[in-house]
C-alpha cells in the first residue's frame, strides 16, 4: 500500500512540475535534462521520504528559469521587430522616391506624344505621333534603366541589414536557450542531490 501511494505522490509531483515548467516557446529537447528528469523520477520512488520537500523548494526556481528563457526570448523577438521597423523607415524615403520616378516614367510617353485619341486623325498625323512616341520611348528606357539600378542598389543594402538582424537575432536566442538548459540542468541536479541525500544546495557559481 505505501510503495502504491509514493508512486502515486511521485506522479502528483512531476504533474504540478512539468504545468509550472510549461514554455511557450518551443525549445530544442536537450538530452541531458531528460536524463536528469528520469533520475529524478528514480529518486522520487526512492526516497519519498524527501520527495515533498525537494520538490517544493527547487519547483518554484526552475519555473524561474523557464520565465526568465520566455523574457530573454521574447526581448530577442522585440529586438528584431523595432530594428526592422528602423530599418524600414531609413529607406521609406528612397522607395517613394522610385515608386514616383516609376511612375513619372510609365506616363512620359503618352503625356508628351498622344498617339491613340478617340477623334478621327488623318495618317500624317498618326505616322508624326508615332515617330513622337518611338523618340520619347528610347528615352523612357535610359530613365526605367536608372530607376532599376537604384532600386536594386537600396534592395541589397536593405537585403544586407535584414540578414545582420537575422544574425543579431539568432545569436540572441540561442544564448536565451544556452541559459535556459544550463541553469535548468544545473537546478535539476541540485534536486536529484536533495532527493538522493535530503539536503539543498546553492546554485553553482557561474564563471
Amino acid at each position: 500500500m505505501f510503495v502504491k501511494q509514493s508512486k502515486i505522490l511521485v506522479f502528483c509531483l512531476f504533474l504540478g512540475l512539468s504545468l509550472a515548467l510549461k514554455l511557450h516557446i518551443p525549445i530544442r529537447p536537450d538530452a541531458h535534462i531528460q536524463e536528469l528528469q528520469m533520475e529524478s523520477r528514480e529518486l522520487a520512488a526512492t526516497h519519498s521520504d524527501f520527495s515533498t520537500s525537494c520538490f517544493l523548494f527547487y519547483k518554484p526556481i526552475l519555473a524561474n528559469v523557464a520565465e526568465d528563457f520566455e523574457i530573454n526570448y521574447g526581448a530577442c523577438i522585440s529586438a528584431l521587430d523595432n530594428s526592422t521597423a528602423l530599418v524600414n523607415t531609413k529607406y521609406s524615403q528612397d522607395r517613394e522616391n522610385i515608386m514616383r520616378s516609376a511612375s513619372i516614367g510609365c506616363s512620359y510617353p503618352s503625356t508628351n506624344c498622344q498617339v491613340w485619341t478617340f477623334e478621327q486623325q488623318d495618317l500624317d498625323t498618326v505616322v508624326s505621333r508615332l515617330e513622337c512616341a518611338s523618340i520619347n520611348s528610347g528615352d523612357s528606357s535610359k530613365t526605367f534603366y536608372g530607376i532599376s539600378a537604384n532600386a536594386t542598389e537600396i534592395a541589397l543594402k536593405i537585403k544586407e541589414e535584414y540578414r545582420v538582424l537575422e544574425s543579431q537575432m539568432l545569436a540572441c536566442t540561442n544564448d536565451a536557450q544556452r541559459a535556459y538548459v544550463e541553469d535548468t540542468a544545473d537546478t535539476y541536479e541540485r534536486l536529484n542531490h536533495c532527493l538522493q541525500y535530503g539536503t539543498f544546495e546553492t546554485a553553482t557559481a557561474k564563471v
